[in-house]
């Protein structure tokens, strides 16, 4: 799956989660009879896991701890844009903001393809408009902002391999137990042990 889940950190302090959406085999995912409940309640226990790390890190380090979400679209077609794929990421979307509205500080959508428009203006209808202030949509000329948002450790993962990004914090051929010990401010609870439970 091409999420990596602990990717650094923002010069904001703000754990990094990267989503490789474009590279999601959309077209067999939904040939599988019964996929959107079933993709709809991983990702939503996907996004509650990582609210409940959140939420403890922010009582452990007594401020409130927000992600920093990068969704690089790249791969992403005109012809995935199906109605089916539309809708699931609208019902995730509308989940998220109503039960997770605050876990987020900013989402940035990178080499978004010039279709991408309408699919945006399809998707964000359900949002609230402070939840749609805090994402910004950027084609390919993208590494210009995050250079000023991300650390150098957060930067080196949006152009590692899939192989690799599942494995973040830890690098190819890192020990385990490397990434974890290296300090990475304020919010480095969230960097340990990403294989251990809430």
């Amino acid at each position: 799956t091409p999420i990596g889940v602990h990717c650094g950190f923002s010069r904001a302090d703000c754990p990094v989660k990267l989503e490789r959406l474009g590279k999601f085999e959309l077209n067999k995912i939904t040939a599988t009879r019964g996929f959107r409940p079933k993709l709809n309640a991983f990702y939503l226990a996907l996004v509650d896991i990582l609210q409940r790390r959140l939420d403890l890190t922010s009582v452990e380090t007594g401020r409130l701890v927000q992600t920093y979400e990068i969704f690089d679209l790249e791969g992403l077609g005109g012809h995935m844009l199906t109605l089916v794929a539309l809708n699931f990421t609208r019902d995730v979307l509308m989940a998220f903001a109503t039960h997770y509205p605050s876990s987020f500080r900013k989402a940035v959508i990178i080499n978004a393809p010039e279709v991408f428009g309408f699919a945006w203006r399809f998707v964000s209808t359900v949002l609230p408009t402070s939840v749609t202030d805090k994402v910004n949509v950027l084609g390919h000329d993208y590494m210009g902002v995050l250079r000023e948002d991300l650390t150098d450790e957060a930067l080196y993962w949006v152009t590692a391999p899939c192989e690799a990004l599942v494995h973040a914090p830890r690098r190819p051929g890192e020990a385990a137990g490397e990434a974890e010990a290296a300090p990475q401010g304020e919010g480095a609870v969230l960097a340990i042990k990403p294989s251990a439970g809430v």
